[in-house]
């Protein structure tokens, strides 16, 4: 469908009772939807999420080394139960700060060869330990092909990383 038209995504579960309250909707909205409609006329929508491999997250931890902070606190609180227990959790954080680090350096590694095939592209944080990146991408129509193949090059290039693709 989106190949023969423009189309303006909705919330999914959107929905309403009857056609008259879809031109209500249509109505009181009317300028918000044309200037969306501009924006995204001629261009496909697609959105990426990159996951971590268990196995591929593991490997990454096999380069983890606790800093300086760290080592002088286990040499302090070892001997204390809490202490075990602040020091695993202050470690654990240390350890998803350089996760953090490693998924922003790989993506952006991605993102150098995808964004420029996009008109526009919107990051959003990850919100689970195994999502490393979420982007929505705006593409022209004409391009959508080249992009897809730029893809699954990354895939190709990056296999211990799961893609999702959508649009």
């Amino acid at each position: 469908l989106f190949q023969a038209c423009d189309l303006l995504p909705l919330r999914f579960g959107t929905l309403l009772r009857d056609e008259a309250s879809v031109h209500l909707l249509l109505e009181q909205n009317r300028q918000p939807f044309e200037t969306a409609l501009a924006n995204i006329s001629g261009k496909a929508e697609f959105g990426l999420k990159l996951l971590w491999t268990k196995d591929f997250r593991e490997r990454l931890l096999e380069n983890f080394r606790p800093d300086e902070k760290s080592a002088s606190l286990q040499g302090k609180i070892q001997d204390s139960p809490s202490g075990r227990y602040l020091l695993k959790k202050f470690q654990g954080h240390q350890k998803e700060a350089f996760l953090e680090k490693e998924a922003e350096s790989l993506a952006q590694q991605m993102l150098r060869k995808i964004e420029p095939l996009a008109t526009k592209a919107l990051q959003s944080k990850p919100r689970t330990e195994n999502l490393m990146l979420a982007v929505a991408f705006l593409v022209e129509r004409s391009r959508s092909a080249e992009f897809l193949d730029a893809i699954k090059n990354l895939e190709n290039d990056f296999q211990e990383i799961k893609f999702l693709l959508t649009g």
